[in-house]
């Protein structure tokens, strides 16, 4: 991420989180600076809301990058993602606002300047709708063997299992050089916590913006072939 987001220059978020294009040459001698010195360049796992709009320059940048989808309960997502906004915590650095000034917070889709003067539920229902499709299309385009989907609360209660099935799919017989972090000691999932505290603002109304996207990521559980692991 590091070396995309200098080689992109600093003004790339300005409009919006898609990455400008980039010069393949100029990334390949950047990223031959993490070589080890035996020539082997590590693996890498990268989590971050902007790759969701990326998927197609990454794909094309990395042959043989591979995607998981992590899906959470809907509720937990716009529940955290209020959290964030309310919090107003790492402002996008494109300098947007809303109407009532409140910085933009996450990702930021392409088509954001028609819901700034939105109330602010509705704001995060698109912002994470909008990020979900855009990623799922993208998914959906590539080869069936470059991406698969895991549930966050499986990787809470199933652990083992779930680790062992992504390190086949991403083939991790190898050193791995960065391992986010995708949950804290303790997490549960689903967990209302997550969204109670803004059961006012999570309206029935709001979380229609969000079902088509949601209903979606769920029944990428039981089509072929994405539950599929590669061997």
């Amino acid at each position: 991420m590091q070396a995309l987001d200098a080689l992109a220059g600093p003004d790339w978020r300005a409009v919006d989180d898609r990455w400008p294009e980039i010069d393949t040459a100029r990334l390949r001698q950047r990223l031959g600076e993490f070589r080890r010195p035996s020539g082997a360049r590590p693996a890498r796992i990268e989590c971050d809301p902007r790759l969701g709009l990326n998927v197609t320059r990454l794909a094309d940048w990395f042959p043989r990058a591979r995607f998981v989808y992590l899906y959470r309960d809907v509720r937990e997502s716009l529940g955290l993602m209020l959290s964030r906004w309310l919090a107003a915590d790492a402002p996008h650095r494109s300098g947007v606002t809303l109407a009532d000034g409140r910085p933009w917070i996450g990702p930021l889709p392409s088509g954001w300047s028609r819901w700034t003067r939105r109330p602010l539920p509705e704001v995060v229902a698109w912002q994470w709708a909008t990020t979900t499709t855009r990623t799922l299309d993208a998914l959906a385009a590539l080869p069936p063997e470059r991406w698969c989907v895991v549930a966050f609360d499986r990787l809470l209660t199933d652990t083992d299992h779930e680790y062992r099935r992504l390190r086949g799919f991403l083939d991790l017989h190898r050193p791995v050089a960065v391992v986010p972090a995708f949950a804290a000691p303790g997490e549960v999932s689903p967990d209302p916590g997550l969204w109670r505290p803004h059961l006012d603002l999570l309206t029935p109304d709001v979380l229609k913006l969000a079902a088509a996207a949601a209903d979606r990521a769920v029944r990428l559980f039981a089509e072929s072939p994405q539950t599929r692991v590669s061997r």
